[in-house]
């Protein structure tokens, strides 16, 4: 196939297209797109201010085979950010029919990692404590950061105190992210 030949460093080449025979011919692979013009799904939110929308790509290909593609669980669709009078910020995340995820968990990548998220009944991310309809207690990252609502897993201190949140099924029995009691 053709792709984009990055030169020693890494750095992607503009308009030099190469045939690669083999993964030899790729040096490494990073990832740059244009918000503007890339037409896919799997971003998150960030910390920045003021309106807008942002849509990311949804997989990432190695060349020594390993692929970080979008699983069957993530959420096609675009966030899109919402400045309040106050300076506050919201995010919301339309899906690819038009309509907004609304009292429901979405997977999308964020920071190159695809993260879990809440969106409250209003269709607005999540931050902070929250319990879902089956008494799991999760917590969502409540810090305008660049990562506002993500939902943790493993070993967390907040406020000052120590707590476990499940890696998934396989590990403790309980959903992702759930307080391990």
């Amino acid at each position: 196939g053709f792709t984009y030949n990055p030169d020693a460093s890494g750095t992607a080449v503009s308009d030099k297209l190469t045939e690669v025979d083999s993964e030899a011919d790729i040096v490494t692979l990073r990832l740059y797109y244009d918000i503007d013009k890339i037409d896919s799904s799997g971003a998150g939110p960030s910390g920045s201010s003021g309106g807008g929308s942002y849509t990311g790509p949804v997989g990432v290909y190695y060349a020594d085979g390993r692929t970080d593609e979008a699983a069957s669980d993530v959420t096609s669709g675009t966030w899109e950010q919402e400045a309040a009078s106050d300076g506050s910020i919201s995010w919301r995340f339309k899906l690819a029919d038009g309509s907004y995820a609304v009292s429901r968990w979405i997977k999308a990548l964020w920071n190159d990692q695809y993260l879990w998220y809440h969106m409250d009944e209003n269709g607005y991310l999540q931050g902070g404590w929250f319990t879902d309809t089956d008494g799991n207690i999760y917590y969502l990252h409540p810090f305008h950061d660049g990562n506002f609502g993500y939902m943790y897993t493993g070993d967390h201190i907040i406020d000052g105190t120590a707590y476990s949140f499940s890696k998934g099924r396989e590990q403790d029995g309980l959903p992702e992210g759930a307080l391990i009691r």
